[in-house]
């Protein structure tokens, strides 16, 4: 019986209150480890519980909710979320590298409860962003200082884990208008204006690929209904004939040469001034724009190449002028490319951009061949010839540069593209080995012309240039025999003997040093790097699929949105946009007037049938379908009717999601 005196409780009766709560809260928390989800709904129908209590196991404290997630139960988080259990604490990103070992702990099991997808499934309302922002947050942690070389293997498990969900998500997608709703995201306040779509129409926004990209799903990229439907609005707009047959291959090849290549510069002036035009839907298409700026790249190396075929050629004033002429193709060709990567950068950000140290050098290269060439038109009487000789040699390595980087157009070819995916990832393996070896044959360099330096000057090791020439021509086959390696020495003495013992012992020193560096180099290292290519190739083979998708659809999300314009058009851009823009502010070609906004109808773009489903919505429908897929009695929203024929009776619209047709003559 409890001490009571004066309506206050006495501190032994509280102790021992506290001492039963606890025990039945602990025994509520070994009934949710058990995965008794019937006990743990009697016991907390009984009130007497509180689901969000937290208690210390092993130092870490856990709550009902955590031990759930844990244990991926979705039928113990449904019934924890209907009685109030609140979601989990967020993941702490701040780490050093004097932390606890028992703050670690809390972080990787705070961190696998995240991951869990039951948790996201029943206490997230957009599952797929949800696990977009977890893996980044994952990915962030794993680069910290103090977790990068320790148990950053754990958190990529945990990144690996969570991908899997959005790719189930996708599955569960039945049509393809759903999969388009599941693509282009949750639009945004800002976008939901029907006169502002006017304009952008012309655009395709993918937002949850975006998301996808900067997350680095590639599983979810390369999911076949992702690739088919990003594939689909790759080709809008092309020629019908171009998507039904191989056989009009060459024709379409043929058809790009000429129309979007050869007559780019006259068709792209004549886009300039009637922008609006039906005629070029074909010009603005992704595929288009692709190929538009693969020319123009072309076309910029070939005046390169046709002005250093001429350059040698110019004996006159005459044939001067000509070659000055050229340097001005190559100038405004290089400024329209300098100003089109400043652009993109523009439209996904400096940051992201140019964290690439690909892009930096491809922004670097284009500036340096606009400079060199500017030089050369315009102060070639007034530079010296060591400036005029250091801006020509410089050039070289930009146009090798250049060169390269034009490869990455092959990426989206599927007869080339996979192969160079192993080029560039092995790229890595080359500088690491290439940081060794220079180590290495520096090492070995510096000590044969050391010992060779004041013996005579004929040997290959008598200067540091020609020594490293030597040891490099030994990595490829071009060993030297003895006699290269044996010396006569001069020495300050009447013993005949005693030269030829000391040029003996020096010589043996010389092929001492130089069978070690065939052994360490040639047989060692160069067998290392061939072991270590190997691995590398058979490791990105398994999934060279997947990479490539990923890479394919980074370029084409990258035109789905780009300038139409290719350079040195790109260097007029302001003329179209200054004509829509006074087109779309004349009243009389004014198409979303009030009036004409109500005779609006919403069209679905897949069959044309009345269809208001959104994103919110279409989120609903697959949580329902995965988790009935899951358990036939789990279910979270209750509210939700499945379309029928991909149609719905919500009848909200997302202006994002619809195309519009006006009913009203003449617009």
């Amino acid at each position: 019986m409890m001490d009571v005196t004066n309506g206050i409780i006495s501190e032994e009766c509280r102790r021992s209150l506290d001492e039963r709560n606890r025990g039945e809260h602990s025994r509520f928390l070994e009934t949710v480890e058990r995965g008794d989800a019937e006990t743990v709904e009697s016991l907390l129908k009984t009130g007497t519980i509180d689901v969000n209590r937290s208690l210390s196991r092993g130092y870490i404290h856990f709550n009902a909710l955590h031990l759930a997630a844990l244990q991926d139960d979705y039928k113990m988080i449904q019934v924890l979320q209907h009685y109030g259990a609140k979601p989990l604490a967020k993941i702490p990103i701040s780490t050093n590298i004097d932390e606890d070992i028992l703050q670690s702990r809390s972080r990787v099991d705070l961190c696998r409860a995240h991951a869990s997808p039951a948790y996201i499934l029943f206490y997230s309302d957009d599952p797929i962003r949800t696990v977009f922002n977890l893996c980044c947050e994952l990915k962030e942690v794993s680069d910290r200082k103090g977790i990068r070389n320790t148990c950053r293997e754990t958190f990529e498990h945990l990144i690996d884990k969570c991908r899997n969900l959005p790719c189930k998500m996708l599955d569960y997608c039945f049509t393809s208008n759903e999969v388009d709703i599941l693509l282009r995201g949750k639009i945004s306040t800002s976008e939901d204006d029907t006169c502002s779509y006017r304009h952008q129409e012309g655009k395709i926004i993918y937002r949850t690929v975006k998301m996808a990209l900067h997350a680095e799903q590639k599983e979810f990229i390369s999911h076949n209904y992702c690739q088919t439907l990003l594939q689909r609005k790759w080709l809008q707009d092309q020629p019908s004939w171009s998507k039904n047959a191989s056989k009009w291959s060459p024709v379409y090849y043929l058809y790009a040469f000429f129309v979007l290549g050869v007559f780019q510069l006259p068709l792209g002036l004549a886009y300039m001034f009637t922008p609006m035009c039906n005629l070029w839907r074909f010009f603005t298409s992704p595929k288009s724009k692709f190929l538009m700026h693969a020319f123009s790249h072309s076309f910029f190396l070939a005046y390169i190449l046709l002005y250093d075929m001429t350059v040698p050629h110019i004996p006159n004033a005459k044939e001067r002028t000509e070659v000055t002429l050229l340097s001005m193709f190559v100038i405004i060709w290089g400024l329209g490319l300098f100003i089109q990567k400043v652009t993109d950068a523009s439209r996904t950000g400096f940051l992201a951009r140019f964290a690439d140290f690909v892009n930096v050098l491809d922004l670097l290269t284009t500036l340096t061949l606009v400079t060199v060439f500017t030089a050369r038109c315009f102060w070639s009487d007034s530079i010296s010839t060591l400036t005029s000789v250091f801006l020509g040699s410089f050039s070289a390595f930009a146009v090798v540069i250049s060169g390269i980087r034009f490869m990455q157009n092959f990426f989206l070819t599927e007869f080339i593209g996979p192969m160079l995916m192993h080029f560039a990832n092995m790229f890595r393996d080359v500088l690491r080995f290439l940081l060794i070896f220079a180590f290495v044959c520096s090492a070995f360099v510096f000590g044969m012309h050391h010992l060779y330096n004041d013996a005579s000057d004929d040997t290959a090791f008598a200067e540091v240039e020609s020594a490293l020439a030597a040891l490099m021509g030994t990595v490829f086959g071009n060993t030297l025999g003895t006699s290269a390696l044996a010396i006569d020495l001069k020495i300050n003495t009447t013993s005949i003997d005693e030269v030829k013992k000391s040029s003996a012992f020096f010589s043996s020193m010389g092929f001492l040093l130089y069978s070690a560096f065939c052994l360490l180099c040639v047989i060692v290292l160069v067998n290392l790097f061939i072991a270590i290519m190997s691995d590398t190739y058979a490791r990105l083979q398994e999934a060279v699929d997947i990479e490539w998708k990923f890479k394919r659809a980074t370029m084409w999300m990258h035109y789905f949105g780009a300038p139409t314009l290719a350079p040195p058009l790109n260097l007029l851009s302001f003329i179209p946009w200054f004509i829509e823009w006074c087109i779309s502010n004349n009243k009389a070609c004014h198409c979303y007037t009030h009036d004409s906004i109500q005779r609006v109808k919403c069209h679905s773009q897949t069959d044309g049938k009345l269809n208001s489903l959104n994103y919110d919505h279409l989120m609903k429908i697959l949580v329902n379908r995965f988790l009935k897929d899951v358990d036939a009695t789990l279910i979270k929203y209750t509210d939700v009717i499945e379309p029928e024929n991909g149609v719905t009776k919500d009848r909200s619209c997302e202006y994002d999601n619809v195309v519009f047709v006006i009913e009203e003559s003449g617009v």
